[in-house]
């Protein structure tokens, strides 16, 4: 029973009328949410994250082009200008799908009428500078600002210009409270992050807060699985600290090399 009621749930998230709806909201308010940050794209699968790619760059042409008869029609320099500087920021946006690589992921895709190979390349991509997707997507400055994924990226990254999360993926405990946090860095004049929910997550997000809390009332004990995502989480925010610096005399050094080793490292990441 459960099995057939998360089919129709499934089922009724994958329709192209609902992912249409959807698609048309985000390229209406990714340009006018204010802080202007890199925005992720929360999607139920692969599929799903490729064809709302491909639906959000159609709407966004689309959005583009009304703004540009409002904008010829304004009254006022005031609201030309206005309309202007989001025609402007949205000709600069760049989009990107982020979603694992599988055994004949063309011919897959292929079957869903979807052209994974065009992506693909877009995420082995290295710029003349050395800098991969990940590298573009967490410079504030680069044109990748918003990005369509399904689980890569959702844990384990970090990312502080990170500002808006659309999410359209049944998430709950850890797995929604890593998500989250994705987007509420601290970050030049970011007040907080925005998490807009066509999913209907609310509820599952005050029960995972709520188990948060309780692991943190706790004075004995320890969550491990809590424990454990927040370790990954460090662990990698430390590996992205150090990326580039040989510190291996630490671990194989003599006494004075050990020591000399932590002297260069602090100097490398001051």
């Amino acid at each position: 029973l459960l099995e057939n009621s998360s089919s129709r749930i499934l089922e009724v998230i994958k329709r192209d009328d609902r992912l249409d709806k959807i698609a048309k909201d985000i390229a209406h308010h990714f340009p006018r949410r204010g802080f202007l940050g890199k925005g992720m794209v929360v999607s139920v699968d692969k599929y799903t994250a490729a064809k709302m790619y491909d639906k959000v760059k159609h709407y966004w042409g689309e959005e583009i082009k009304e703004l540009t008869k409002e904008r010829n029609a304004a009254p006022t320099k005031e609201k030309r200008d206005e309309l202007s500087h989001i025609i402007d920021y949205m000709k600069k946006v760049e989009m990107a799908v982020i979603i694992s690589e599988e055994a004949d992921e063309e011919e897959k895709f292929k079957k869903q009428e979807l052209d994974i190979t065009q992506h693909r390349k877009k995420m082995q991509e290295i710029t003349p500078e050395g800098e991969d997707i990940e590298d573009r997507f967490k410079n504030p400055h680069d044109n990748l600002q918003l990005v369509f994924v399904c689980a890569m990226w959702l844990t384990g990254f970090d990312i502080p210009s990170l500002a808006t999360m659309y999410v359209y993926k049944p998430m709950s405990g850890h797995n929604l409270m890593q998500a989250i946090a994705r987007v509420n860095r601290v970050f030049q004049d970011k007040e907080g992050g925005l998490v807009v929910d066509y999913i209907g997550i609310a509820e599952n997000l005050k029960e995972a807060l709520k188990q948060y809390t309780e692991s943190d009332k706790k004075t004995t004990g320890v969550d491990t699985e809590l424990a454990s995502q927040v370790l990954l989480e460090k662990h990698d925010l430390i590996k992205e600290l150090l990326h580039g610096h040989d510190y291996s005399k630490f671990f194989t050094g003599k006494s004075s090399e050990r020591m000399q080793a932590i002297v260069e490292t602090m100097d490398y990441i001051i």
